[in-house]
């Protein structure tokens, strides 16, 4: 699961770019004129500024309507074990540091940080 999914879906829908911008590395930093910033800033914008501008933990929610949904598939079966990629901030990290025992919520820097705050020694 990624707190990133639902922001590049509505970047590509809402300016008409296609999927593929928001994982290809390269197209990933390169300006699109129109807009006049790249699909890594509008994703930026999108995440930050309109969803977290409206609810602070709009990705903490979501994320636990999304692990709620894969239990009820098997509501006898344990906890699903997931992985959470595109964790940008340390109230992210934080939740998902939080989640029940059961869950081990871990969370590891993988590759660039873009918020440094977020990422310290998960004992600490």
């Amino acid at each position: 699961m990624s707190f990133d999914d639902p922001v590049r879906i509505a970047a590509s829908l809402l300016y008409n770019i296609p999927l593929h911008y928001f994982s290809d590395a390269e197209l990933f930093r390169k300006r699109i004129p129109q807009l006049d910033m790249t699909p890594e800033k509008l994703m930026n914008v999108i995440a930050s500024d309109v969803c977290q501008g409206l609810r602070r933990s709009v990705w903490n929610d979501r994320l636990l309507l999304r692990m709620s949904a894969v239990s009820m598939l098997e509501p006898s079966a344990p906890p699903p074990k997931v992985v959470v990629s595109g964790i940008s901030f340390e109230e992210e990290a934080d939740f998902v540091r939080s989640l029940e025992p059961r869950q081990s919520g871990v969370a590891v820097q993988v590759g660039q940080v873009r918020h440094p705050r977020a990422w310290r020694h998960p004992l600490g």
